[in-house]
């Protein structure tokens, strides 16, 4: 098991393509390193509201389960609405 943690690094003002951690994670997890990423909260990961869902979708896209251990796994459902065809 490895460690990643960002000192004096704020995730509300750095970009998650700014961050060596997040980029180092990307890293180990397009190498197979690892397939479970366990963070204390989802917005450790992040605190961009419109970058950290796609930050965390990524992880999961590429194999990875995203677990919080306050808030369980973060999961994200193919769900395609039907559209009804009129005649």
């Amino acid at each position: 098991m490895k460690e990643f943690s960002e000192k004096g690094v704020s995730g509300y003002k750095v970009s998650a393509d700014d961050r060596d951690a997040i980029q180092e994670l990307k890293e180990a997890a397009l190498n197979n390193e690892f397939d479970i990423l366990l963070v204390f909260m989802f917005d450790r990961i992040g605190r961009i509201d419109d970058e950290t869902p796609f930050v965390v979708e990524w992880f999961a896209k590429h194999g990875v389960e995203v677990w919080s251990t306050q808030e369980g796994q973060q999961c994200f459902n193919n769900h395609v609405d039907k559209q009804r065809v009129a005649d």
